[in-house]
């Protein structure tokens, strides 16, 4: 288990930075147009963003919101240094470890110098207070989403 974790740690060091504070949008502190890609959007479109995701299609009633069909796990479909902000809300705990380590580097590739990665995760307390309670319920539910 030690080892696991040592190889999880050397791999997320390249990933950690200062977070960077921004307004509730995300976007008030970059200049206009910004080129926002909305990683694993699910219904949480944004209009303005570049908005993808697996099995997504664009409404009638989203005629000014790009919406890509795209499977993550193969990459990103840009050129690199296209992207100006990642926002990921809620997405890459249904990636398997080494699809989501892969997906945050091709997040790297597309960023622009000077670009922000910003992902939100579920809170890692509940995990913890799970394995503390020895809930192995808390776990077979999260290895079937990831797994799927």
């Amino acid at each position: 288990m030690l080892s696991l974790y040592k190889k999880i740690a050397s791999r997320t060091a390249r990933f950690r930075s200062k977070p960077i504070p921004v307004g509730p949008t995300g976007l008030s502190e970059f200049p206009q147009p910004v080129r926002v890609l909305n990683l694993g959007c699910g219904t949480d479109r944004r209009p303005g963003w570049i908005n993808i995701d697996a099995g997504v299609e664009a409404s009638s009633s989203e005629a000014d919101t790009v919406v890509i069909n795209h499977d993550l796990r193969k990459g990103l479909p840009f050129d690199g240094e296209y992207i100006d902000v990642v926002y990921s809300s809620h997405f890459f705990e249904h990636l398997n470890t080494m699809d989501g380590f892969a997906l945050m580097k091709d997040c790297l590739r597309v960023l622009k110098k000077g670009g922000v990665f910003r992902a939100a995760m579920p809170d890692a307390r509940l995990a913890i207070r799970a394995y503390l309670d020895g809930d192995s319920a808390y776990f077979a539910k999260s290895f079937s989403l990831v797994n799927s």
